[in-house]
């Protein structure tokens, strides 16, 4: 097996580690997010939920809204000009 095929170590994070990295002043909207499919990837483990730490941070990076867009997802102002 070349060493290209090896699978490399992932950093787990718990559910606190995950709020603390999004700024998520309580754990309660994680909780809501998983039980909606919302949110970054989890493993169950156990009773347990963990994150790899590299697929937050793309789930993260996949948030990323455009400049000049409201949170309704649509282009500020919405092409109407007064």
């Amino acid at each position: 097996m070349a060493d290209s095929d090896q699978p490399t170590e992932r950093q787990w994070l718990d559910s606190e580690a995950v709020c603390r990295m999004l700024g998520l002043k309580s754990r309660g909207t994680l909780d809501d997010w998983a039980r909606q499919g919302k949110g970054p990837p989890f493993y169950r483990i156990g009773r347990m939920r963990q994150y790899d730490a590299a697929e937050v941070g793309q789930w993260l990076r996949e948030q990323r809204v455009p400049a000049g867009w409201t949170a309704s997802g649509s282009p500020d102002g919405g092409g109407i000009h007064s």
